[in-house]
């Protein structure tokens, strides 16, 4: 059974509509992705893939290959309750599964966690 994926990715880097083509066709090229669109106007990628073959940090890597960039947020969030280290590896995979979430990394030491 395939699992179908949506998102819709930031672009940087786009000068013309060539560019948003080259990425578009590159993009569409790789295993998994089901479509990819680029709306050079808005800078954005759109993409349903299926996340079984292909994941968003590839994907994101694949942008970069061709010489393009992908805007990635990133925060720190205080995380309290945890017993040991076991409980920080534990979230930080439950994390990383979650929609959106491209990197993890939860700090026991310091009880944060730093989200992309």
């Amino acid at each position: 059974m395939i699992q179908i994926k949506d998102c819709l990715l930031p672009l940087i880097g786009l000068s013309c509509n060539n560019c948003a083509l080259a990425v578009e066709k590159f993009v569409q090229k790789l295993p998994g992705v089901l479509e990819a669109s680029v709306d050079f106007a808005r800078e954005k990628l759109s993409l349903t893939f299926d996340p079984a073959i292909v994941n968003l940090t590839q994907l994101i890597e694949a942008v970069r290959r061709i010489g393009y960039d992908v805007a990635i947020g990133k925060t720190e969030l205080p995380i309290i309750g945890m017993q040991d280290s076991t409980d920080a590896k534990n979230l930080e995979n439950l994390l990383i599964k979650q929609d959106g979430v491209i990197n993890a990394s939860v700090n026991y030491g310091n009880e944060h966690v730093v989200l992309e």
